[in-house]
């Protein structure tokens, strides 16, 4: 069965980016650990600043439009509903910016599908697994990106 959530009826309004900005900080500071569909897979938020913006504004930000903003930020107010519906992609791929990214060892992928009004949406988790981390499943892995995919 395909799992969908709808976050049609979550908002009054678009959620700003400030407000998005200090929900990923709250997710952060509890420091919780988040089940995906896959029992293998876990799901964390962890970091600084970095890490921060880097899901509050997306990879893509500068090549969205204020429609895929609105949405982005309706997605990481919704995160957690996210995680727990995404799916694991079973395409892990290594660390190809080892300069850049030196404490990242793997990257993993989640899918989940989202509905906002009568449209719906394909988003991918991207997640971060650093060097030297336990390998035992179930494995917990760190979120760094949410991306909207056509």
């Amino acid at each position: 069965m395909e799992h969908i959530v709808d976050l049609t009826s979550n908002f009054s309004k678009t959620p700003t980016i400030q407000e998005v900005k200090e929900y990923i900080q709250s997710l952060i500071d509890k420091n919780e650990v988040f089940d995906t569909l896959n029992p293998d897979w876990k799901i964390d938020i962890r970091g600084g600043r970095r890490i921060k913006n880097h899901i509050a504004y997306s990879s893509k930000a500068k090549t969205l439009n204020k429609a895929q903003k609105n949405r982005h930020n309706k997605y990481i107010m919704g995160i957690v509903e996210l995680i727990n519906n995404s799916s694991y992609t079973n395409k892990p791929k290594a660390n190809d910016k080892p300069i850049e990214k030196p404490n990242i060892d793997m990257y993993h992928y989640f899918e989940t599908n989202v509905k906002i009004g009568d449209k719906q949406y394909r988003v991918i988790l991207n997640t971060e697994q650093y060097k030297n981390e336990n390998l035992s499943k179930p494995q917990i892995v760190h979120l760094y990106d949410v991306i909207e995919v056509k």
